[in-house]
């Protein structure tokens, strides 16, 4: 009897050394690999076609000292119409931290400003802030 089954008599619970090439744990992970490269790619590509829109803009809006006047927001989108544009607030910026939650909102009220193809009116709750807004125009 070798020496090495008198290893495997001795410890026969021991799994037998494996060679690389036929490991199915390294075989199986190259293959997650691969088919996880390939869902990313497809889903760039479901991204790329499903963005909601076409044209976009960030712009800064230094907020003025009254809150709850109208707030003129100037942008370069094209849109078919004025009232095509959406926007969202994606930041704010204060020197300190405000007595109550900040937030941006769209005069509905029978005497508001009318939105023009290049500028939209909004008006905000703060004061002496900056709010950071998204502009965008969907797509077709």
């Amino acid at each position: 009897m070798t020496e090495r089954a008198r290893e495997r008599q001795a410890h026969p619970l021991e799994p037998a050394p494996v060679d690389a090439r036929f490991d199915i744990n390294a075989r199986f992970a190259e293959t997650q690999q691969r088919e996880q490269e390939q869902r990313l790619a497809i889903l760039e590509d479901d991204v790329y076609r499903a963005v909601p829109w076409r044209q976009c803009e960030l712009v800064t809006v230094t907020l003025p000292a009254t809150a709850h006047v109208n707030i003129d927001i100037t942008h370069k989108l094209r849109p078919p119409s004025p009232t095509d544009v959406k926007w969202v607030v994606a930041g704010w910026a204060f020197e300190s931290v405000p007595s109550e939650p900040p937030y941006v909102y769209r005069d509905i009220s029978t005497t508001a400003k009318p939105w023009t193809s290049s500028t939209i009116t909004l008006r905000s709750n703060m004061t002496a802030g900056v709010v950071y807004i998204q502009v965008s125009v969907p797509g077709a």
